[in-house]
């Protein structure tokens, strides 16, 4: 699910990740007190470079995130699809299968 890194050392992190809301708000949080796939992004050649800006960027259809470089590097893109509104799901019940009367499909423990 997570980007794996080729390497195992990590660099220094700065130390603060600065995340800009939709809206322009920035907030930061120490690295230390965020999760290394947080924290870390992969480059092109899988080393792990130190995140020190995440963008959110809404669209029509969806929410974007974007991590930085301390270099302005663009290092990571992840995009998530809004569902569709409630309204448009329409829900049938579906009938109970009818089942032979029979000894092969009694009730039996759990099932």
């Amino acid at each position: 699910m997570f980007p794996e890194f080729t390497t195992p050392a990590r660099p220094i992190h700065p130390g603060v990740v600065t995340f800009v809301g939709t809206d322009g708000v920035e907030r930061s949080e120490p690295a230390d007190r965020l999760p290394e796939w947080l924290a870390y992004a992969p480059d092109a050649d899988g080393r792990a470079v130190p995140v020190v800006r995440v963008v959110r960027v809404k669209t029509e259809r969806s929410t974007g995130f974007r991590s930085y470089a301390a270099d302005g590097r663009l290092l990571w893109v992840g995009v998530t699809v809004a569902a569709a509104p409630a309204e448009t799901f329409v829900t049938t019940p579906r009938p109970t299968p009818a089942r032979p009367a029979s000894a092969e499909y009694a009730p039996v423990g759990w099932f």
